[in-house]
């Protein structure tokens, strides 16, 4: 019985949500981030995934919509590690959002998180 209401849950809410969250992250993905001026903190520091990608990646495979909030979560925790290990700062917003660095190609880091 409960594999049963799992798999109803899992049909009716659990993939739809997951197939909104995937279409909104895709949308920002177009017309946001290019606008935006600045990358992921993470992304830009080991040249890895940015926090939409690994959203998109979890959202679109992982078990869960509960499991990908854990795996987006994880991600902007190392994002907000990245970008104050860079700055060299503990936190202080007002100043990093004042002193934001530009990177080799042009973009900025701005705290994601």
């Amino acid at each position: 019985m409960q594999s049963t209401l799992f798999h109803i849950y899992y049909r009716l809410v659990d993939r739809p949500f997951a197939r909104v969250v995937v279409f909104a992250i895709v949308a920002y993905r177009r017309w946001i981030s290019p606008r935006k001026g600045f990358k992921c903190a993470q992304a830009a520091m080991t040249q890895g995934e940015s926090c939409s990608d690994v959203g998109l990646r979890a959202f679109s495979s992982a078990g869960t919509v509960l499991e990908a909030v854990q795996i987006v979560q994880d991600q902007r925790r190392k994002c907000r590690d990245s970008f104050v290990k860079y700055r060299g700062l503990k936190g202080d917003a007002v100043k990093l959002l004042a002193v934001a660095p530009i990177l080799a190609d042009g973009d900025t880091i701005i705290k994601c998180c």
